[in-house]
Order: structure tokens, then sequence, then C-alpha cells
């Protein structure tokens, strides 16, 4: 009994009847091995290269008047070993396959017995009586072969069938595809080879080719199989590819780019590289003009103030997707880091829904070289063992969480400047005392940075005397004034 069915039950309905009649297909390995093409007309030279492609050694027996252009031309050039004569039983020796088209019946039947006496596989065309195999009709593209049989009833209309299905579209990219899926297969496997984990590699690269099309895995380049390898593979994370139904699109590639702290010095390399190679960088105004000076392609800005983040993320993502739809390459440079508050992830999923894999470009973030840039260490021995980086505005407005007071911690606030009276209120509600240092800095690592070092008590008076504006990085603890011989209210430069 399973689950309250009779044994009965479950064979009828889980293990239906068989339908016999049919042929084992099998994609046979014959490399470097001898196999014997008996005859020189047309059906033989298409088995003479049929085995050549598969890279075996090709006898062909038949007197040179009987042979066809396409045979001629093989024997005379070498591709294969001819006998210039009619069969001798001698043939078969350390023979493995054996395929003959002749005209005389007698020839075939002899062939045939003999072949069996010795238990080798044997073919003879248009009598499948005598046929320990058939020959598809074959369908070739690269590594990919797909084989039609009709089981030796119709040759002829498995020609037509396959003609359709090449006609049909369905294959295009199919071969490229495979050898796109073999080199990912093959990175993972270097990566990851133990036998106990070929269950696991199995299923992720099932689930990678169920969710993305032909045409879009023949397109996987060396990078982005290194991305899967490391990234999602390595991590144990499923594919995050399009899923089937909304299908990847063809067509351009998008870039989230870490613009770091400001100075161009500060991009990395492929940042530096890419905002001259792309054909479209996409910015806000709290990137500096000395990075988009860098782009050598078409710039379009979007506005981002205070207030207005929404807004500019719509209309930044809209100019990428209709920029990608036409094949293009695009960068969205994003100030500091993409992931640490940059809204690079909500990017990144936006582009999966509508079929793009964006990759991302790590950038220096502001929430250290902030603070680096105006002599302050966000840890320091005896003074700071901890880090906490948080943001002044979270979604749709919402103020973050500050944890209660620590003394050894170090607490970095980004986008909190046109805030700065409710986040005092904040950290004094959270035991912070009003004397603890705190600093601010002002586009750092511009030309034009300021910072200036005062207290949670008179930190709100400092940014409004001094008209601070965004970006601008605030850094909570005594580590403001750990590499300080004296320090003032007020400081700044």
């Amino acid at each position: 009994m399973q689950g309250g069915r009779s044994a009965q039950e479950v064979v009828q309905t889980e293990f239906p009847r068989v339908e016999g009649g049919v042929s084992v297909l099998v994609a046979l390995q014959v490399k470097g091995k001898r196999l014997l093409v008996v005859g020189g007309g047309p059906v033989a030279a298409g088995r003479v290269r049929m085995c050549l492609e598969a890279d075996a050694h090709v006898v062909v027996v038949c007197p040179e008047d009987a042979l066809c252009a396409e045979v001629h031309a093989r024997c005379t050039r070498g591709e294969v070993k001819w006998m210039n004569r009619t069969y001798d039983p001698a043939d078969l020796h350390e023979t493995s396959l054996v395929m003959a088209a002749v005209d005389d019946v007698a020839v075939g039947e002899q062939i045939a017995r003999e072949c069996r006496e010795r238990k080798i596989p044997v073919n003879i065309a248009d009598v499948p009586d005598l046929c320990d195999f058939y020959i598809t009709s074959t369908i070739r593209d690269g590594p990919l072969q797909i084989g039609v049989s009709t089981n030796g009833q119709a040759p002829k209309l498995a020609n037509k069938i396959r003609v359709l299905i090449q006609e049909s579209g369905l294959l295009d990219h199919a071969g490229s595809a495979i050898t796109r899926v073999q080199t990912l297969r093959t990175q993972i496997r270097s990566r990851d080879g133990e036998t106990t984990s070929s269950p696991r590699r199995m299923a992720f690269l099932s689930q990678l080719c169920s969710q993305y099309s032909l045409e879009r895995l023949a397109k996987l380049t060396d990078q982005e199989i290194y991305h899967i390898t490391e990234e999602e593979y390595m991590k144990g994370t499923d594919p995050s590819f399009p899923k089937a139904d909304g299908g990847p699109r063809p067509g351009g590639r998008i870039f989230l780019v870490g613009a770091g702290p400001g100075d161009p010095d500060l991009l990395t390399v492929k940042a530096a590289r890419l905002l001259q190679q792309v054909d479209l960088v996409i910015a806000d105004n709290l990137v500096p003009q000395a990075i988009l000076d860098l782009v050598r392609g078409e710039l379009r800005l979007a506005r981002k103030l205070p207030g207005t983040a929404d807004e500019a993320q719509d209309e930044l993502n809209v100019m990428a997707l209709e920029a990608l739809s036409q094949g293009k390459s695009v960068v969205r440079i994003k100030s500091g880091d993409p992931f640490l508050f940059g809204r690079g992830g909500e990017e990144l999923l936006f582009f999966r829904r509508h079929g793009y894999v964006a990759e991302v470009v790590p950038g220096l973030t502001s929430a250290i070289a902030a603070p680096q840039a105006a002599g302050i260490p966000v840890t320091h021995r005896g003074v700071a063992d901890q880090v906490l980086i948080t943001t002044g505005r979270g979604r749709a407005g919402a103020f973050p969480a500050i944890p209660d007071f620590v003394p050894t911690r170090t607490t970095v606030f980004l986008m909190g400047v046109a805030r700065i009276d409710m986040l005092v209120e904040h950290l004094i509600e959270k035991g912070y005392p009003p004397d603890l240092p705190v600093a601010i800095i002002e586009r750092a690592t511009w030309p034009e940075q300021r910072h200036y070092v005062g207290s949670v008590a008179t930190i709100s008076g400092i940014v409004s005397r001094e008209a601070i504006v965004a970006p601008a990085t605030f850094i909570v603890g005594a580590v403001v004034n750990a590499l300080s011989a004296t320090s003032s209210e007020g400081s700044g430069q």
C-alpha cells in the first residue's frame, strides 16, 4: 500500500505500460576506432562523412570506377584508408563497426552474416532486416547532434522531418549555448570537483539551463561565467537569472558602478575603464564633475535632490531600460559603493525583472574613505573596536533604529545632513553623551572638501552656521579626536 492506494493502482497510474517497436538511441564514441564503409556512392559518402566527424579511423572498400566524386576526393586526399577493390572478409579484422551501401543484395547479405559471426555491429543500407543499428538523419551544430530515426520504415521522411526542425528556428544558438554551458560546467568542476558534490552541480546547472534561453546562454561571457561560478555556485545561492516565462532579453549590458567618495584617482581601474568604454553613462548630481569628465560616450544626468530620491530613481531606471533595449552598454554610476545605502540591490533586482543581469563594480565607500580623508580612523586600539554604519534617511523617509550608546563604538551616518536636528535627538535618547565628539565631512576627497569637529550637543549648530550640504558624512565617537594632539570646538578645514 502507498498513501492508501492498492499496489495495482500504483502500478497503473505511476508506471504506465511501455510501448515497444523502436530502437535504443545512443551516441556511440568511435574516436580512433576502425570503421569499415563498403561502397562508394552518395549513400556511402554520407556514412564516410559521419564517421570522419566522429574522429574515427575510416576504411573504404570500393573499386575506383564506383566511387562518387565526394568519396573519391576523400580517398585521394588521404582522409580515409582506401581499398581499391571489392569486399573481402579479411576487411573485418580489428573493425569495430561496419556500414555497407552496395547494390548487390547477395554481397549485403554476406557482409551482414560475416559481421554477426564476429559480433561486429552492421548496417546494410535500405535493408532493415539486416541491420543491427539504423543511421539517423542528423542535425549538427557544433557539439549538438540531433538524430531523427523512423527505425528503417521511412528514411526519406526522416530527412524531411530533420529539415522541418532546422527551419523552425527552435535550435538557433543551440550549439553555441552548449559550448558556453560546457565552459561553465568545467569551471564549476575545477572549483568543486568532489564526487559528493555531483548532485549539487547537476541541480545548479539544470536550474540554470531551464531559466535561460538558448540565445542568452550562447552569449554568456567569460566574465559572467566567472561570476556565476564564484558568486552564485560557490556561495550556495540559486542561479540569479530571469525566469523562462519572462525570458532574458538580448541586447545591452548594464553595470552598477561605484564612484567612490569623489576623487577620480580613487576609482577602481575597472570603473575608470568602463566609464570610457560604454555607450551610455547615467549619473546624478552626487557624482562630481571630475569623474563625469572621464566619460567618452553619452552622459545623462537625473535630478537627485533631498526629497526627490524616489522620483530620480525611477527616472534613472527608465533611461537605462531604454538604452538596454537598443542593445547599448550602460553604466549606472553611483556615489560611494552601490551596495552600501546606494540602492544597488534594488536596481539589480529591477533590471533582473526586466531580463537583464546587472554586473556590480564595487566602489570605495564614503563611510570609510570620508573619515580617512579627515584624518579620522574608524577603529583605533583602546578607543574603538567596532563600527556601525547607518543612514540618516531610510525607505520612505524612515529614521534608522539607532542602538544604545557603546563607548567603544564608532557610528557613521550617511545622508543625514538634512535631518541633523532629528538625528541629534535620537542620539541623546539612546544615551549618547552631549560632549561625545562628532565630525562632519562635506564632499570628502573633493577639491572643495570641508570638515568640522564638534560634539553631539553642538554639531547641529555647526551644520547650520557653515551651511553644510550633501554629500556629507557624520562620524560619532571618541575616534574623532584619537589622532588629534588638540581639538577645538567647531574647528574645521
